[in-house]
């Protein structure tokens, strides 16, 4: 990793990174902060999904038919707006990894994990973690459901079930 081994989480507790900023900067279609884009290009979660972007802008490039053309562009389209959640979600994650106490070495392996890129690993470490030790973890752990709510992983599987049906 490059400069994105000091941790995403770090750089939000130190004030370097304002998460609210970096998902408007999503949203309004701008670059990112160096340091999340940075962070996001060792994710294999991430490159997996740029992947298939890639793949379809690149079959866009080729493709000649009017109707196989409006289906790439929908794919790109959702591909795009896909990531674009998938960007905010895991940054929204790493705020809420960066209030969160680790006290236990399940909460330490998923924050490792989470800082390696490999969010869904740590996704399922914390779907396990017990929290309902401490309060102040157990409402932050509410906030990483609400990102649950979204259903990011649910998309992201089935667009990936979907790639390897197709």
């Amino acid at each position: 990793m490059q400069d994105s081994s000091i941790g995403i989480i770090q750089y939000i507790k130190s004030g370097q990174i304002t998460i609210s900023n970096e998902i408007n900067n999503l949203n309004a279609g701008k670059d990112i902060n160096i340091k999340v884009r940075d962070f996001f290009s060792n994710s294999p979660d991430y490159l997996k999904l740029q992947k298939q972007i890639d793949n379809v802008q690149k079959q866009l490039q080729v493709e000649s038919d009017m109707q196989k053309r409006v289906f790439l562009d929908d794919k790109l389209n959702n591909l795009l707006e896909l990531q674009k959640t998938f960007k905010a979600d895991v940054l929204r994650l790493a705020e809420i990894f960066s209030k969160m106490e680790l006290r236990t070495e399940r909460l330490i392996k998923a924050a490792a994990l989470f800082e390696q890129g490999r969010f869904k690993d740590a996704d399922a470490i914390l779907k396990e973690e017990d929290l309902t030790n401490d309060q102040f973890n157990l409402l932050l752990y509410v906030d990483y459901l609400e990102l649950q709510k979204n259903n990011l992983w649910k998309k992201y599987q089935d667009l990936t079930d979907h790639e390897q049906r197709n």
